[in-house]
């Protein structure tokens, strides 16, 4: 009976001792799961007001992915310091929380490994030069929405770091088409070098509009209002080539009145079918220039139908395809009977099939400057 009762409590011993294991191991991963591991010896400082943390350098830290806690003995880290980072050469990936409100004078300036940014909510300041120099940068990426994105105060061009990055991501998400909802102004730069953004939304309730489209190519605005309300800059929709041999000045065109009409003020109609974007006037259609998200294989239309108008397709634009990067194959068919210049720079993977025989009179002599490999008489 006493050997019984041993070997019972011992049973019950072992399997005790395997449901703590198992809970602790449960525990761990789950832990593992929503963790993150951020950045540690980094260098702070209390603010004036005492209420939070500034970084003000990189200290002992050396990590290549440069991860900012939202908080530091306790307090929330509240702003990245002047030259946090300056000519830090070594660092590639950074991400700010959310709790981050501004980012100082030259914070990165000379990072010149630094691929990607991911900028908080919170942030609604970004001082001179924070990232000047930052060369390398492919991709910024910001938490919030939108209608907090337009309206950070950039002090200036190399504030914003999509002088370098050329595409917006919100969460992750590339933008592409913006309808805004909530904001109440565009500030100055917002959308500086923006070459992912194809269209934007601007409701009546939007206040004010300052300087914000530079180099926005591929942009077609649309505006509830019927004209330009007396509060927007003058310049508030100028698309002027930003740090560039290659020449662009310009505005943005725009359609007024956009839930009544589609006319933009230059008096095309622009569309995209088939994700190829297209300006519409007197039964022509001319291929304009496109978003660099676009990949895989095209094969061009020779006629579209727009509200059950068929327009023929008769034309591609200068620089129309420029930094398409995706793009594998493109089939040009005979309709296109002129061509401007660099239409496929950029695009490296790129292989051209041509219905025509031969190079026609009026494609220019700089259409495939880029010397991108071309299939003519091609029959499909």
């Amino acid at each position: 009976m006493k050997r019984k009762l041993i070997k019972i409590l011992t049973l019950c011993m072992v399997v005790c001792l395997s449901l703590c294991v198992f809970a602790a191991c449960s525990c761990a991963k789950g832990e593992d799961e929503n963790s993150i591991n951020y950045s540690e010896g980094l260098d702070f400082v209390l603010n004036e007001e005492q209420s939070g943390y500034i970084l003000t350098g990189v200290g002992i830290c050396n990590d290549r992915k440069i991860v900012i806690p939202n908080e530091y003995n306790g307090k929330p880290v509240v702003a990245i310091g002047e030259k946090a980072f300056y000519q830090d050469s070594y660092i590639k990936v950074v991400e700010i929380p959310s709790t981050v409100t501004t980012i100082g004078t030259s914070a990165f300036a000379g990072c010149t490994s630094l691929k990607s940014i991911t900028i908080g909510e919170g942030v609604t300041n970004i001082d001179r030069n924070a990232f000047g120099g930052c060369e390398s940068l492919t991709k910024v990426n910001f938490t919030g929405i939108i209608d907090q994105w337009v309206q950070i105060e950039f002090n200036e061009s190399y504030s914003n770091p999509l002088v370098y990055a050329k595409k917006l991501y919100m969460k992750n998400k590339l933008v592409t088409d913006v309808v805004l909802t909530t904001a109440k102004q565009i500030k100055t730069a917002v959308f500086l070098n923006c070459q992912s953004l194809r269209s934007i939304l601007i409701p009546d309730s939007v206040l004010n509009v300052e300087c914000a489209f530079g180099a926005c190519e591929s942009l077609i605005i649309y505006c509830e209002a019927k004209s330009k309300p007396a509060e927007w800059s003058d310049d508030w929709n100028l698309a002027f080539r930003y740090a560039s041999a290659r020449i662009y000045d310009g505005s943005c065109p725009v359609v007024w009145d956009c839930k009544n009409n589609d006319v933009a003020n230059n008096g095309y109609i622009y569309t995209t079918i088939n994700n190829i974007r297209y300006s519409l006037k007197d039964d022509i259609a001319t291929i304009i220039k496109q978003s660099s998200d676009l990949i895989g294989n095209i094969n061009i239309s020779s006629n579209i139908t727009y509200k059950n108008k068929s327009y023929c397709v008769s034309s591609i634009q200068s620089e129309a395809f420029y930094e398409c990067e995706q793009l594998e194959s493109i089939i040009i068919p005979s309709s296109i009977k002129s061509i401007g210049d660099y239409v496929f720079g950029g695009s490296n993977s790129l292989t051209i099939y041509c219905e025509a025989e031969s190079k026609p009179d009026d494609w220019s002599y700089y259409w495939n400057y880029s010397s991108r490999p071309v299939v003519w008489g091609y029959k499909g």
